[in-house]
């Protein structure tokens, strides 16, 4: 191959060698097949070389950059369902090739990071969102702000109007309980981007972890995150129980002083009789 990103990629490339029968009756293999023939003319099990690109990039693989892989594909050689394992990072997708399991299969769901300020006696795993918000939190290196940034640019830059676009932490999606608690606290991060701010926090799991309560006894806990998510600045809301939100709000709204109470409202006369 040749191009800019050659030295790159080859610098970064790992060479694994794998069986070329994988167990298709297992839901735990990855799924891929290639066009090239597995067992040769004389009957011998052929042996796959797989030749992974750490880091190459879809858009760079051209007739320009990457010469040998568009020659391979020109006679024939082709995945015809290759595709990356998520997270596309190197331990999770070079374990899936190697193994032919997915990560929930291998246990491998991330790459090890060693960052003192984090932990001084272990690395851990990028794929821990817990590790990466202390991270954030111990370093300055921010990383959800940092994803979401990039993925507006991206919208931006494929026609998207920012006016159109509205962010939402996503509680509970994808996280455990643990983990919407820690993005939650550092919703002021995401608030910094510039967008509106999507609160859907009504009900939610974590809710139910704190409180022990099933789903629609989480009213109370659903109203003390609904306030942290104001306070953090978040700008709208998704509820179950719109009246017992409105309510919240008029009372908050009162108490912070951006809402003023006449001397004389909700002055009775049997609890004022002054007041007729």
């Amino acid at each position: 191959m040749t191009g800019r990103c050659t030295a790159a990629a080859l610098a970064a490339g790992v060479v694994v060698l794998v069986a070329s029968a994988a167990s298709a009756a297992d839901p735990g293999r990855t799924a891929g097949t290639s066009s090239a023939a597995t067992v040769t003319p004389s009957g011998q099990a052929a042996l796959n070389l797989v030749f992974v690109l750490d880091g190459l990039r879809p858009d760079s693989i051209s007739e320009t950059e990457t010469p040998t892989i568009a020659r391979l594909r020109r006679q024939g050689v082709e995945f015809t369902a290759s595709h990356a394992v998520t997270p596309t990072v190197t331990r999770v997708n070079a374990s899936a090739i190697g193994s032919g399991y997915y990560p929930g299969r291998s246990g491998i769901v991330g790459n090890a990071m060693y960052v003192p300020e984090v932990d001084p006696h272990a690395a851990f795993s990028t794929g821990d969102a817990t590790q990466l918000l202390r991270l954030g939190e111990l370093t300055g290196r921010v990383v959800l702000p940092q994803t979401l940034g990039e993925r507006m640019e991206a919208a931006v830059a494929a026609g998207v109007g920012e006016e159109q676009i509205v962010l939402d932490p996503g509680p509970d999606f994808a996280k455990t309980p643990a983990q919407t608690v820690a993005v939650l606290r550092r919703l002021d991060a995401v608030v910094a981007l510039g967008r509106p701010v999507l609160l859907a926090v009504s009900r939610k799991d974590f809710v139910g972890a704190l409180t022990g309560r099933g789903p629609r006894e989480r009213g109370a806990g659903t109203l003390a995150a609904v306030g942290h998510g104001l306070d953090a600045g978040a700008h709208i809301l998704r509820v179950h129980d719109v009246a017992a939100a409105a309510d919240f709000l008029a009372v908050r709204a009162a108490l912070r002083g951006e809402r003023e109470l006449a001397p004389g409202h909700g002055l009775t006369p049997d609890r004022f009789p002054a007041s007729r």
